[in-house]
């Protein structure tokens, strides 16, 4: 399953059309001229990019039409999401020339069956639920970016929430092996991927600052602690955790490893 998962890596396949797609990041898709954009139209996009996050299902009209014209009536909605249907079809068609990968059913649209889907999004899930350090490092190469970077809908946000979530799950769980290890370096710069994507993250800042500390950068886990201490106050109005607190009391007495 995972070596199908991770055809989004190749353009070849012995049996049937692939169609390589990135979600993470900006909309991608694979051609003969390398990774491109796609659609010309942002909706034609966006319609690629619901029928890979749904690709088992039929995207219906009534569906497409709340996740991307929320308010408009059906008459309309369905002339846009023809329109979108449209732009996107002809894209694909001059991807994968002589056959119809996206078709047409009563109601709504679907992908063709003989047409592999290879995304990002697949692979990285893949690598996620596999669940072993060496899965995480795969999986984090594979998250270059916010799901469908740039754009924004009602249907988006609650998927780019649950990746980038993923992700930082995956970045801790390689944080605290590389800590546990006492590899610091390694630790120090997962901690600081998770700060970047989450800057209020504290599992992640504790990581950092056991790091610092533990790499006689004791002066660096202090101004850490400091610059999550303001970000949480600015942001939240909240104080670091007891946990949070009492680490950095450790490190500042000189006390982390007694």
């Amino acid at each position: 399953m995972t070596v199908l998962r991770e055809a989004y890596l190749t353009t070849t396949t012995a049996t049937s059309p692939v169609l390589n797609v990135r979600c993470l990041g900006q909309f991608r898709l694979f051609g003969g001229n390398g990774w491109q954009q796609g659609p010309p139209l942002k909706k034609g996009r966006e319609f690629l990019a619901y029928l890979v996050t749904h690709p088992r299902c039929v995207a219906s009209k009534e569906k497409l039409i709340d996740a991307f014209w929320p308010g408009v009536d059906g008459d309309e909605g369905a002339h846009r999401v023809h329109l979108a249907a449209s732009g996107a079809r002809c894209t694909l068609r001059a991807l994968l020339p002589g056959i119809d990968a996206v078709q047409s059913v009563s109601g709504g649209y679907v992908w063709n069956p003989n047409v592999r889907i290879a995304s990002d999004i697949d692979a990285f899930l893949s690598h996620a639920d596999t669940a072993t350090i060496a899965s995480f490092e795969s999986g984090v190469r594979v998250y270059t970016g916010d799901f469908l970077a740039g754009d924004r809908g009602d249907w988006i946000e609650p998927l780019r929430t649950w990746y980038a979530s993923r992700y930082l799950e995956m970045l801790v769980h390689l944080a605290n092996d590389a800590a546990e290890r006492r590899d610091f370096t390694k630790a120090v710069d997962y901690g600081l991927r998770i700060m970047e994507s989450d800057p209020g993250h504290e599992a992640g800042a504790r990581c950092v600052m056991f790091s610092f500390a533990s790499a006689s950068r004791r002066s660096a886990a202090l101004m850490h602690y400091e610059g999550l201490k303001s970000y949480l106050h600015r942001h939240m109005g909240v104080a670091p955790s007891p946990e949070t607190t009492a680490l950095w009391q450790r490190i500042r007495d000189g006390k982390l490893l007694a």
